[in-house]
């Protein structure tokens, strides 16, 4: 229900502009890891996260030189896969 409701609330384009904060590694960590929980939602929810355009700054971050960073997003990827 939270994850939903923050869906409902707009959060997806702002995670959107947060994943692209190049110079602030922790913010995309912490947007990746966001993204991650709603890609481990239900259907509906990960075909919102694909709706919003997340999944090619999300493959962009798999090459960042942040570990951290290249954690949550190939985790929230592999949840929108599964």
């Amino acid at each position: 229900i939270q994850t939903q409701t923050a869906i409902e609330c707009g959060v997806l384009p702002r995670l959107n502009i947060l994943l692209k904060c190049n110079h602030k590694k922790r913010i995309q960590r912490e947007a990746c890891r966001a993204v991650a929980n709603i890609t481990g939602g239900q259907k509906d929810q990960i075909q919102a996260v694909f709706d919003a355009s997340l999944l090619a700054p999300l493959l962009h971050l798999l090459s960042s030189a942040e570990p951290d960073v290249q954690k949550q997003a190939a985790l929230a990827v592999s949840h929108a896969a599964c």
